[in-house]
């Protein structure tokens, strides 16, 4: 078999719609809902070279397939040319640092011929899933998914359920042009700042997870789902007030939830923002709510799109 020249694997972007915890006390530690949609996407293309090299968006980002060397999972740094071709806006809350990680791992070893592990390993071992597991999951499966929680700091949170979202539906995204959600240090400092969740709140938060949004989505009720799914938003949102100043990135998205509630599309913001989303019943629905408000989106300095939601892992393209 002649050794591959080139691989390319192309990932959807993530949303996440809300912790259950910070650092738990008692029981799991963060933990929370999320899903995979199709568009903005990631894609990464690694080819032989002298040595090893990353360009293109993000490309610092994409080197962190160093630490599949520190890690032992490869032997020396891989020679290899890794471009990052496609990706969404970094810290807008579509999870791109997690799926151009695991992308970039993915296509040099793979270009390698070499045996991937499953995926929570690979992420432990790029340093991801620290806190949310949903990026990681996601990658390999798409669809909706909860994150159980992570029970050791030295493993990635296990998966608790996963259900295919209806291939009809649709999701209304609002783009930041301008404004960043946190990041890096700054979300360091940010979850140092915030108190405890309640346990309260916490059971509340899971309950809804599992009692509304998950059945909701297995029966393809998309009322029940995308009320249940802002409802548990907004709540998990609460409790990053001391941060954020209530349970949005800011006021002007905090307004812009409340307009698509009005116009019966509830909606939420995915982890820190700046993006927010809304979910449709089909593709008629979301184009009619999304002229609604272009242009005053557009004056806001958000850019809409409607997108699939993504229902498989990532594809590797072997050239």
């Amino acid at each position: 078999m002649t050794a591959p020249r080139t691989v390319t694997v192309t990932a959807g972007s993530r949303l996440h719609f809300g912790l259950f915890a910070f650092d738990a006390a008692d029981g799991p530690s963060y933990g929370g809902v999320g899903a995979m949609i199709a568009e903005p996407k990631l894609q990464v293309r690694a080819e032989h070279a002298a040595s090893f090299s990353a360009r293109g968006p993000l490309a610092e980002r994409a080197a962190a397939v160093t630490r599949l060397v520190e890690s032992g999972l490869v032997a020396e740094m891989p020679r290899r040319r890794v471009e990052v071709l496609a990706a969404p806006v970094p810290h807008s809350g579509l999870g791109s640092g997690t799926q151009l990680s695991l992308a970039a791992a993915t296509a040099v070893v793979t270009l390698a011929g070499g045996a991937l592990p499953n995926v929570a390993e690979l992420a432990q071992r790029l340093g991801r899933g620290r806190r949310s597991a949903i990026g990681t999951y996601g990658f390999a499966q798409g669809g909706l998914l909860v994150d159980s929680g992570r029970l050791s700091v030295d493993a990635v949170a296990p998966l608790a359920t996963r259900v295919a979202l209806p291939d009809a539906w649709r999701v209304l995204l609002l783009l930041p042009s301008r404004e960043q959600g946190l990041a890096g240090d700054a979300e360091e400092r940010a979850f140092a700042r915030l108190a405890a969740v309640a346990a309260a709140t916490t059971a509340k938060l899971r309950q809804l997870a599992l009692e509304e949004i998950v059945p909701a989505a297995s029966a393809a009720d998309l009322n029940r789902f995308a009320a249940a799914v802002s409802r548990f938003n907004r709540l998990s949102g609460e409790c990053f007030a001391a941060v954020q100043g209530g349970p949005y990135s800011s006021p002007l998205a905090a307004r812009w939830v409340e307009r698509l509630g009005a116009l019966g599309a509830p909606a939420g913001q995915s982890s820190w923002g700046p993006t927010l989303f809304a979910f449709a019943a089909d593709e008629l629905q979301a184009v009619r709510v999304a002229d609604a408000i272009r242009d005053d989106a557009r004056a806001d300095g958000w850019a809409v799109r409607v997108v699939r939601p993504l229902n498989a892992g990532a594809s590797i393209d072997v050239g």
